[in-house]
């Protein structure tokens, strides 16, 4: 692990440990060419992890703060970066899965990728399996690579080991994004047509808008154009 630092503020992630490991205190600077006049790790629970040649040493299981002062040249006094180090014999599972939104809106073809969060983030297997049970409307892998299939309404689950798991709802649109035509392709023509909406040369119509806004200002101007060219170039 390692605990970054830019001399005046920083933090770590929090470390696991067993009772009895030991493991190396390893931070980063930043800029990484400053110069340490002194360092100094110090335990504020000694009792549970002790600081010995440098490294965390886990005594009995627990939680500690471990705090690093470092005294740069040409600074006066001394930056403290603080960590968490829990020690634990037994696993840390995870207590709650989120997904960033409730609910996410595709169109027929359109892929996401869902990166639920984890607590505790220092959770001994974040290992999640990810399903539906719609998969007509969706598929859906391992990775949480999700894939519309059909216009619909599909539930997608992210599960842990333990059991723990959280859902969130994928809209399914019978359209494809950025086929202002509507011919089943997004190509230039597309395109050319979003800019004839930022023009005026086009009435607009909700669907259209739909189809077409690529930044939700409920418009199709220059920008929806652009975005369109960037599926056609892949």
């Amino acid at each position: 692990f390692k605990v970054g630092t830019y001399l005046n503020s920083a933090s770590a992630d929090t470390v696991v440990m067993k009772v009895g490991d030991k493991k190396d205190i390893e931070y980063t600077l930043n800029p990484s060419n400053a110069t340490i006049l002194k360092t100094e790790f110090v335990s504020r629970n000694e009792d549970t992890v002790k600081i010995e040649d440098n490294k965390l040493v886990a005594l009995k299981e627990g939680k500690a703060r471990i705090v690093v002062f470092l005294t740069p040249l040409n600074h006066s006094g001394s930056y403290a970066v603080s960590f968490d180090v829990i020690v634990s014999n037994t696993p840390i599972e995870v207590q709650g899965i989120y997904f960033p939104s409730s609910n996410y809106e595709l169109s027929v073809g359109e892929k996401i990728k869902l990166t639920p969060n984890i607590t505790p983030t220092y959770a001994t297997d974040k290992n999640l399996k990810f399903y539906t049970e719609d998969s007509d409307v969706v598929d859906v892998d391992n990775q949480g690579n999700v894939t519309a299939k059909s216009s619909g309404v599909a539930l997608v689950y992210a599960e842990a080991s333990n059991g723990i798991k959280a859902r969130t709802i994928i809209t399914v649109h019978d359209y494809l994004k950025g086929d202002l035509n509507e011919n089943g392709t997004v190509n230039s023509l597309d395109a050319l047509e979003a800019l004839y909406f930022a023009i005026g040369e086009r009435d607009y119509t909700q669907r259209k808008i739909t189809i077409g806004d690529f930044n939700g200002d409920n418009k199709i101007m220059g920008y929806d154009a652009i975005e369109i060219i960037k599926l056609y170039i892949g």
